[in-house]
């Protein structure tokens, strides 16, 4: 990860990068708990998070932990496109 990506981000802003490039499952991991940590999801009150259907949201790991922490997960269908 280059610090140069980060120039002029909001402060608490970070950045991970994988070794080939290409998201994968650890980083969306990574980034499923820091939306948690900022939504503050829970339980007793949920948050839906929309996205779409990369493989790299398609994890066991990243399911349990969604739904143990009161993420409500929806996927929109491929070439979904708003106007």
């Amino acid at each position: 990860m280059l610090d140069l990506l980060l120039k002029g981000s909001p402060p608490g802003t970070i950045g991970a990068a994988s070794s080939n490039g290409w998201t994968d499952n650890t980083l969306f991991i990574q980034w499923l708990r820091r939306f948690m940590q900022h939504t503050k999801c829970s339980e007793e009150e949920p948050c839906i998070l929309i996205m779409d259907r990369h493989q790299s949201h398609k994890s066991l790991e990243a399911i349990e932990l969604a739904r143990e922490n009161g993420v409500i997960t929806a996927t929109l269908p491929p070439h979904c496109v708003s106007e």
